[in-house]
């Protein structure tokens, strides 16, 4: 069971989306995750990166969804990436190496610069 509540807060930035998530992603909160991630993935023109620098857990169905958010960016022609990736979720990613499938960054500013972010305003980073 969940700790910590998830909280998800989605970020348009001209046709980029940031993804901020916070808290534990567990079983229990895919009704809520899914949807606010996929769609977020459905809608981005040009790139989503999902900040996770809040983030104290991921279970594997939401390792999964990272993983669906990914391939439908691809699919899209979306440039997808994570950032500010906490040590206890770093683990689980590298323990199923999924870091050699999703592009995994430090910080949001090096996600910045990888995948050039349109319109940001540092300011209204979290």
């Amino acid at each position: 069971m969940s700790t910590e509540p998830l909280s998800i807060v989605v970020d348009q930035r001209g046709r980029d989306i940031v993804v901020t998530l916070s808290g534990s992603a567990d079983i229990d909160q895919l009704d809520e995750l899914a949807p606010r991630l996929l769609g977020a993935a459905s809608l981005t023109q040009r790139k989503l990166i999902l900040v996770l620098d809040g983030l104290t857990f991921i279970s594997s169905e939401g390792l999964g969804l990272l993983i669906q958010a990914h391939n439908l960016s691809r699919q899209r022609g979306v440039a997808f990436a994570l950032t500010g990736v906490t040590p206890p979720v770093l683990r689980i990613l590298q323990t199923t190496r999924l870091p050699k499938l999703l592009s995994v960054f430090t910080s949001l500013d090096d996600a910045i610069v990888a995948v050039g972010l349109e319109d940001v305003d540092t300011a209204d980073r979290r």
